[in-house]
């Protein structure tokens, strides 16, 4: 895993989308100083302002706080919103990666770079694969699966893995197992 890469603001770095009953809506980390262009995204400060934690979580249990497996997994992520708990963005998103491929029963095997790596040695480079901007361009076939509330005209790719654990439970490996990844 890249984390020697500079920080890039307008992506899922520091933002995820989940599925509302009025569409989707985008929960987004604040981060401290405008997130500078040039910095490490290591070094990446949360900002404590707005209490974003306490509205993330509410908007979580308002919008799947009826799905079929909310109450399963909840007690397990809320503990990633208290109030001061990360003060960088990386720490974040790595525990919650962590906890979620765990929730998900995904082996997860990473390794960190020792350095900025603008052509790793792997034959694919996945940074900049997602974009908020720039779904309709991915590579990536989002899963379809089954939504409590599904809304009419909603467009449901690019939500936050939250909405597939929710909806689906135990299966939520099983659907992102069955997504055929064209690389070439």
């Amino acid at each position: 895993m890249e984390v020697h890469e500079t920080f890039q603001k307008q992506t899922f770095r520091n933002r995820c989308r989940i599925l509302t009953p009025q569409g989707v809506e985008d929960l987004v980390i604040p981060i401290e100083q405008g997130g500078r262009q040039d910095c490490p995204i290591r070094e990446v400060r949360i900002s404590s302002h707005d209490h974003w934690w306490t509205r993330h979580l509410q908007a979580l249990k308002s919008a799947y706080g009826k799905s079929p497996f909310f109450e399963f997994y909840i007690d397990d992520i809320a503990p990633l919103y208290e109030c001061g708990k990360h003060s960088f963005l990386f720490d974040f998103n790595w525990e919650l990666m962590e906890l979620l491929a765990r929730l998900i029963h995904l082996p997860l095997s990473v390794e960190f770079t020792n350095s900025y790596q603008s052509a790793p040695g792997v034959p694919l480079d996945y940074r900049e694969a997602i974009h908020p901007k720039r779904l309709e361009e991915t590579f990536f076939p989002f899963p379809t699966y089954y939504h409590r509330f599904p809304i009419k005209g909603a467009v449901t790719s690019g939500v936050s893995i939250f909405d597939l654990l929710f909806n689906m439970g135990p299966e939520s490996i099983l659907v992102l197992s069955n997504c055929q990844i064209d690389l070439f």
